[in-house]
């Protein structure tokens, strides 16, 4: 079913036949174009190749110092020969003026050597002198006098104390007085002496050779040969005789007092001091104290040793102890003054900063 009305495209104009166009013009009417003109070929300039870095000239070596010439030593001045008497005497005068300049430099070579000899003499001096500035100083600070400690009240009476033990544990104040205690105490004395002595060599005085060797780099072998003696001071005693078991607290209050005697001095001499030293003193105090109960058990003189022995033991145990008192009195003393004192510093900066 088509429409009868008019359509869209109907007032377009009809298209030409291929007959009514026009012909194209031939290509020999148009112009002739000129001829292309060859170019030359543009030649590429070479890159230029890379200059090498030029090679670092290294300086020629220095040269070697020649070997210095050995010294020839001044010829010996010639004797002077006495001129005649026909030749005039400034004829001696060059002779005279040479062997002056020989000997000046003769004088002036042994003045050198004088002197280095002497720069060499006064840097020893002077590192003597330093090393006891420096020792003078650490005195000074521990509170030495010629190298020795101002001992306080406590340790005083704790040396005191010791020595009084050392005299009364050389008594039996047990109720048996036998050989074989005797011949131990003596074995302990003997390592005593040899620990102090150690202790002494340390401390810079003098000792015995042996002593001296052994403690030479190290006190060490001191000590282990003390050690060694004092077991064998208690183990000998064993197989010689009676060994009641007071005779080994005798012994032991012994013991004790060397070491305490020898602590002592080791604190005068720039150590510390150990307050278990006295605390060991409650033992000797106690078996004084059982020795003066057992003295119904003796007779005769070893009764009389025995009540000395006992109550020198107990003395001196009670002595120590007290120094424990004494030593925490000292300490609070001291204590209250360090602090005063640091008060003291504190307001006079205050009143420094305020100015």
């Amino acid at each position: 079913m088509t429409e009868s009305g008019p359509k869209e495209f109907d007032d377009l104009e009809p298209l030409h036949e291929l007959t009514e166009l026009e012909p194209l013009p031939e290509l020999d009417h148009l112009e002739e174009l000129e001829p292309l003109v060859e170019l030359e070929p543009v030649m590429e300039k070479p890159e230029p190749a890379p200059v090498p870095p030029k090679p670092e000239v290294t300086p020629p070596p220095a040269p070697t110092p020649p070997a210095p010439k050995p010294e020839v030593a001044p010829p010996a001045p010639k004797p002077e020969v006495a001129p005649p008497a026909s030749q005039s005497a400034p004829s001696a005068a060059p002779a005279v003026a040479a062997a002056a300049a020989t000997a000046a430099v003769a004088s002036d070579d042994s003045s050198d050597d004088g002197k280095a000899r002497k720069t060499q003499e006064e840097r020893d001096r002077e590192k003597a002198e330093r090393a006891a500035a420096k020792k003078a100083e650490l005195d000074a600070r521990l509170g030495k006098i010629d190298g020795k400690r101002e001992l306080e009240a406590a340790p005083i009476m704790l040396r005191k104390a010791a020595m009084i033990l050392l005299g009364a544990s050389l008594l039996p104040f047990g109720a048996k007085v036998t050989a074989a205690a005797f011949v131990g105490k003596l074995i302990l004395l003997c390592a005593a002496y040899v620990f102090h002595q150690g202790h002494v060599f340390k401390a810079g005085e003098k000792a015995p050779g042996f002593i001296a060797s052994l403690a030479k780099n190290n006190l060490m072998p001191v000590l282990a040969l003390a050690g060694a003696i004092a077991i064998a001071g208690f183990v000998v005693p064993n197989f010689i005789g009676e060994y009641p078991i007071s005779s080994m607290g005798e012994m032991a209050a012994l013991a004790l007092a060397c070491f305490t005697f020898t602590h002592i001095f080791d604190y005068e001499h720039g150590g510390k001091f150990n307050p278990i030293y006295p605390l060991l003193f409650l033992g000797p105090a106690i078996m004084g104290l059982l020795g003066i109960l057992k003295l119904s058990e003796a007779e005769g003189l070893t009764m009389v040793a025995a009540a000395l022995g006992s109550l020198g033991v107990a003395i001196a145990g009670f002595m120590a102890v007290y120094t424990m008192f004494v030593a925490i009195k000292q300490a609070k003393i001291e204590g209250d003054l360090k602090k005063q004192a640091a008060a003291e510093a504190r307001k006079a900066a205050r009143e420094a900063r305020r100015k």
